[in-house]
């Protein structure tokens, strides 16, 4: 599914994604916060409160980067970011899924997958850029591609 919905895209024409090694950290809605390093592991309270399903990622140097959950794409701190409300992204169900994946040749750019429940039961990809709005990110295209 994932390989159809790249091939009919214009911003992504690639035979295989390859995601990074591992992620460095881990939000759950409930509050907890698990960080990651070669030797360790730290628990601390997180901000971060949602209903529903999520997903996050880390750059390669474990900065904590991006989440994706029920209510639309957040940056670093928590907030959605400008045009990534589930509203304006199109997301009418909650998700059964997402997955978070960096572009590759574009470090700044991540592919983010929504898997829809029913009764939509709908596959889409959006791509952010972190650098857009003066680095505060933003969403490529003005919604998700299914």
């Amino acid at each position: 599914m994932i390989r159809a919905i790249l091939s009919t895209l214009s911003f992504c024409s690639l035979v295989a994604l390859f995601g990074q090694a591992r992620n460095a950290n881990w939000v759950f809605s409930d509050g907890m916060w698990m960080q990651f390093t070669d030797t360790s592991m730290a628990m601390l309270p997180s901000p971060y409160s949602s209903a529903g399903r999520s997903s996050c990622i880390s750059d390669t140097s474990g900065q904590f980067v991006l989440l994706v959950d029920d209510a639309g794409i957040r940056d670093a701190q928590f907030n959605l970011l400008p045009g990534a409300s589930a509203e304006e992204l199109g997301w009418t169900s909650a998700g059964a899924s997402y997955l978070v994946l960096t572009k590759p040749g574009s470090p700044a750019h991540y592919c983010i997958f929504v898997n829809e429940m029913p009764p939509n039961a709908r596959a889409g990809v959006v791509e952010v850029d972190l650098n857009a709005n003066g680095g505060a990110g933003g969403i490529i295209s003005p919604c998700t591609k299914w």
